[in-house]
């Protein structure tokens, strides 16, 4: 613990030397600590390139990558806590900067996922819309984004209860299946009771063909959050924070620790990758 209030030392000093930046206004100093891009958050905490954009010689020093590392935290995580809710974020240090084992990030890596939180507007009213996105190697070996789930209300085709008594009638095919217009007409809300009891809705099939013909359009992206699950026993968040400090951009929002069996169901239940 005690080395990590060294580090916390070192980030809060980096912070009282701009801290006149916030009195006499903005300035260029103020400029080079935020942290303007998620490229720029990457390579600081890889230990790349100092706050100037300059290549880092020393690349293997642990100590002030952990300082880098630590700086690029939301510092309201970190301040009034208490010892034990500060050691994760030593213990998280300790794992990024381990000189046997040191983890980068890589936009090429795929455990990383962007969760945009969209303004839609479908059928010309404006709603809401979670996309979640995931780097993706093709067949030429060239990355590039992929959506990987949807979540919004109205995709689900879910009814909000279950009825037994909705049903194809067992002799539908000696009326010519004459229930079928009714079905499509009047129980549109409850269609997925006639789908086969192994059915399972893909949110993005709906979202696809919502899109395909004009009924959904995405507005803006109003939200970013990066969901890191690189780092061994942790998962992180970054997101972009504007403040009146130098301590803004592009920063980590959340540290969770979490076991590989943690981490399936994040996936599962934060990130909706079970579609």
């Amino acid at each position: 613990m005690y080395k990590f209030y060294i580090l916390l030392a070192i980030w809060v000093f980096s912070n009282s030397i701009f801290a006149q930046t916030l009195k006499d206004g903005f300035n260029e100093e103020f400029l080079k600590m935020r942290v303007k891009q998620l490229d720029e958050f990457v390579k600081r905490f890889n230990y790349e390139t100092d706050i100037e954009g300059n290549p880092i010689a020393d690349r293997n020093n642990v100590q002030k990558r952990k300082g880098y590392i630590i700086s690029l935290f939301d510092y309201e995580l970190l301040i009034n806590k208490s010892n034990d809710s500060l050691q994760k974020y030593n213990q998280f240090l300790d794992a990024v900067a381990n000189p046997n084992a040191p983890v980068f990030l890589n936009y090429h890596d795929s455990n990383w996922y962007a969760v945009a939180d969209c303004k839609v507007k479908l059928n010309g009213k404006l709603t809401k819309l979670r996309l979640v996105l995931q780097t993706e190697k093709d067949k030429k070996q060239n990355k590039h984004w992929v959506i990987r789930s949807v979540r919004a209300d109205f995709l689900s085709l879910q009814p909000k209860k279950v009825d037994d008594s909705k049903f194809i009638s067992p002799v539908s095919h000696e009326l010519n299946f004459m229930d079928l217009h009714k079905i499509t007409t009047e129980e549109r809300a409850n269609i997925v009771h006639y789908a086969p009891e192994d059915f399972q809705v893909d949110e993005r099939n709906v979202f696809f063909y919502l899109i395909k013909t004009g009924q959904l359009q995405i507005e803006h992206v109003e939200r970013i959050v990066y969901h890191f699950l690189q780092v061994p026993g942790f998962i992180f968040t970054v997101q972009h924070i504007e403040r009146d400090s130098n301590n803004v951009g592009w920063l980590t929002s959340n540290l969770m620790p979490q076991t590989l069996t943690q981490k399936k169901t994040y996936k599962s239940s934060v990130l909706s990758l079970n579609q």
